[in-house]
């Protein structure tokens, strides 16, 4: 599975289940960037780690499709993009994506407006 380092942004192969950071060095230098005040929140865990792999997976598949549907009759192309939605819809009963929107919804209980 390929990660991106929450480091450097570097795409590497990671050596074992949830690893953010492509090497010691990238660890140590999050940490020491962590440490200083308001630094902290950029680095992801937990659910969020788990959301935005989720969401950079997205984003490469919806790359790799409008390449695909590039040039194609409009039915053709509609078919394509439908048959992906269809396979992205990965936050359908999903606790984790279930969970998060039930925080946004307390959080903006108007739906942010």
């Amino acid at each position: 599975m390929m990660n991106t380092c929450q480091n450097c942004q570097k795409e590497y192969q990671a050596k074992r289940k949830g690893g953010r950071f492509c090497s010691v060095s990238c660890r140590v230098s999050a940490w020491e960037k962590a440490q200083q005040p308001g630094e902290a929140g950029w680095i992801y865990r937990g659910e969020e780690l788990y959301l935005a792999r989720k969401l950079e997976s997205l984003m490469k598949g919806a790359s790799a499709v409008l390449k695909q549907v590039e040039g194609l009759p409009a039915e053709e192309a509609a078919e394509l993009m439908k048959v992906f939605l269809d396979q992205a819809a990965w936050g359908h009963g999903n606790g984790v994506v279930d969970g998060v929107l039930k925080k946004g919804n307390r959080a903006f209980p108007n739906g942010g407006d």
